[in-house]
């Protein structure tokens, strides 16, 4: 179906309108300076002596000093998240354009990365034009000290020249390390190697500095051009009227004959050498207000996440989800926003953003997220070594955790009332379940107990999942063991060091940042919105659930399209219960076509569902298969004709190009698609 024009620009209307705008001051600021550089009298005897090598050099620096400065304004998160959550930025439109923040932020780093070759090739050229073309009529506007030198010297002993060096350096690692393949294999590298931007703009501020580059101050009393009357021949161009007024203001009753040179008033006479100096660095005014407002937004970043949350349950759901419930004071977010978690026992720099799937209410200040246990942060490697290295710790603390019930349970089985020491099988058996309850602990930085035994049942039984919970007075009754089961345990001296060294261990800490917005917290402010997610991409909607489990009514959305894409079966218990509650209270409230959830098992060996009599609900919405979009779009449009529906994607990008093409489509209905996606700027 063909691309309907009315689609396409409430999609790509205003984002492209912004891209020609920025691509417009780019060109004519590079246009104005090579003009400048080519054809000002101010700078023509350095144009005669470095030639294309100055304009080029300068009219690319003029469009490396835009994008240096705007670069920073898209990782500004916290000023975008006021504009988004403001009254500011009152038009859905615009707000929508925050979106593509990040986007822009790659945009303004690729061309700075471009831009940046010119201009170190230019100058390299201008390198070599100061030593062939060195004069002594002008050794204040040359950088080298004689004819024919070297220019390497030129690089490695001049301010400009050392920084420059630097800066490509800086420069080629951040490259390097921003391509996807880097990213994805070793996140660490990209976000160390990305945190010398700041060295890049110290060694930026030092190398406008040096003023090798000087324009000529008197174009008064020597216009480019003239004849010193001791005999001094500048070359010759022709000069507007004011050249010809200094001829004759130097003879004031004029020649006898008219001269040839003064008919042609194609030379004039020089009142004095030519005065040359250095410009002011433009640099500095360029980015001097992006990294001020970009360095204050860190150092209030840096104060409001310095205090480490309370956790109050690390629940641990199947197919490798862990969920962190916590609280903190003070802290409020919107539905759809998401946070940066911090552990420094984990890595001292590096964080890394999770969507809320719980927000703050006026009645609650719980709040957690979602981690999918993958990769060198939440993976099990370097937690597991942090647990190893807090063995050691002497700290009070300790730990007591749900993983550990089973073979509490089966230490019971083997009836060790009285029988001496433990098995050492079942040690070590216990010892494994230590260890990875500890792994979870440790990334949670849990600190007090949130469920009790009841409670924690209960949900191990309705779930599957796992909760783990911390007590500072964690004692062997907290394991549920009678007084001859502690005692018997107290009598093998192998497992009384290790229920030992997990009483000593210090709770690790957990830190957050944020919140920050992102385009789901548009959902909420549409008629009908289309939220499609796929695996773990259903994080951001869970607090839009929530919300509208909490109360609906203040909100603009009266119909809610929920999609979601798993492989397997086991996923869908991340959020079961959530969307089981849901479905009901809206069945009880007599408004079954608020909310429309459709489940996809994009990979089975056949038939399958999701085991519990509560969850019915959701196995009559189960599907096989992947959804076919093209009719699941038409059906939307026939359903809400002449209305604007807003579409929300998190997960694979082939879902995501499919959503965002189909949404540009026509369609017979009058119904239009606004497309939105998930992107952590």
């Amino acid at each position: 179906m063909a691309v309907s024009w009315r689609n396409w620009l409430a999609n790509e209307g205003v984002k492209h309108l912004c891209l020609f705008i920025w691509l417009s001051l780019n060109v004519l600021l590079f246009w104005k300076a090579f003009l400048l550089y080519n054809q000002g009298p101010e700078y023509h005897y350095l144009h005669q002596m470095l030639g294309l090598g100055l304009c080029l050099s300068r009219a690319s620096a003029s469009v490396l000093n835009l994008n240096c400065s705007l670069i920073l304004l898209p990782v500004c998160r916290t000023l975008l998240a006021y504009l988004r959550g403001s009254q500011k930025v009152p038009s859905r439109r615009t707000r929508r354009l925050l979106d593509k923040s990040r986007t822009f932020h790659i945009t303004c780093g690729v061309t700075i990365c471009i831009f940046s070759g010119v201009h170190v090739a230019a100058h390299l050229v201008n390198a070599l034009n100061f030593s062939v073309n060195y004069s002594e009529d002008f050794a204040e506007l040359n950088a080298a000290r004689y004819r024919d030198e070297d220019p390497r010297k030129l690089l490695f002993t001049t301010v400009p020249g050392l920084t420059g060096v630097g800066m490509v350096l800086v420069l080629f690692l951040m490259i390097t390390a921003s391509t996807y393949a880097i990213r994805v294999s070793n996140y660490d590298i990209f976000w160390y190697t990305h945190n010398l931007f700041f060295v890049f703009y110290m060694l930026l501020m030092l190398h406008v500095s040096g003023g090798l580059l000087k324009y000529q101050a008197n174009l008064d009393t020597h216009p480019p051009g003239c004849i010193n009357p001791n005999g001094t021949h500048y070359q010759h161009v022709y000069l507007p009227d004011h050249g010809s007024e200094h001829f004759h203001e130097s003879f004031p009753g004029g020649p006898s004959k008219p001269d040839e040179l003064t008919q042609n008033r194609s030379v004039n006479i020089c009142m004095e050498e030519p005065r040359f100096q250095a410009n002011f660095p433009q640099t500095w005014l360029w980015i001097s207000g992006p990294l001020c407002l970009y360095c204050a937004e860190r150092l209030y970043r840096c104060i409001r996440s310095n205090k480490p949350v309370t956790i109050i349950s690390v629940i641990s759901h199947p197919s490798d989800v862990m969920e962190i419930r916590m609280i903190k004071e003070n802290f409020k977010a919107r539905p759809g926003q998401y946070i940066i978690l911090h552990c420094p026992s984990v890595s001292a720099l590096e964080n890394h953003p999770f969507t809320l799937t719980m927000c703050p209410t006026e009645t609650k200040a719980t709040f957690g997220v979602h981690l999918k246990i993958v990769g060198d942060w939440t993976g099990f490697g370097p937690l597991q070594e942090v647990c190893k290295a807090s063995e050691q710790s002497s700290e009070s603390g300790g730990v007591i955790m749900g993983e550990m019930r089973e073979s509490v349970k089966t230490l019971k089985q083997a009836n060790i009332c009285g029988q001496g020491p433990v098995k050492s099988a079942l040690l070590l058996e216990l010892r494994h379940e230590v260890e990875f309850a500890l792994y979870m602990s440790h990334l949670a930085g849990i600190t007090q107990i949130g469920k009790d035994k009841d409670q924690e049942a209960d949900m191990n039984k309705e779930g599957g999942s796992t909760i783990i919970t911390v007590d500072r007075r964690c004692t062997f009754r907290s394991l549920g063991l009678c007084t001859r089961e502690r005692e018997a345990l107290s009598e093998d001296r192998e497992a009384c060091l290790l229920f030992t060294s997990i009483i000593s261990r210090a709770p690790e800490k957990l830190y957050i940042d944020g919140p920050f917005g992102s385009p789901f917290e548009e959902s909420l402010n549409y008629e009908v919105s289309l939220c499609v997610a796929g695996g773990i991409g259903v994080t951001p909607f869970a607090s839009i659930l929530n919300t509208l489990l909490d109360d609906w009514k203040p909100y603009k959305l009266r119909r809610l399209y929920f999609i979601w894409v798993c492989r397997n079966i086991q996923s869908f218990r991340w959020f079961a219960d959530l969307l089981c509650v849901l479905h009901n209270k809206f069945w009880q409230e007599n408004r079954p076509d608020y909310v429309n959830i459709q489940l996809y098992l994009s990979q089975t060996d056949g038939i399958q569902k999701i085991i519990g009599e509560k969850y019915q609900a959701l196995n009559s919405r189960l599907f096989i298969g992947r959804p076919r979009w093209k009719l699941l779009f038409d059906e939307i449009a026939k359903c809400n004709r002449g209305k604007t529906v807003g579409v929300f994607c998190c997960g694979p990008n082939s879902i995501s190009k499919t959503l965002h093409k189909l949404s540009n489509q026509n369609n017979p209905y009058g119904t239009r698609f606004e497309y939105n996606k998930e992107s952590f700027s």
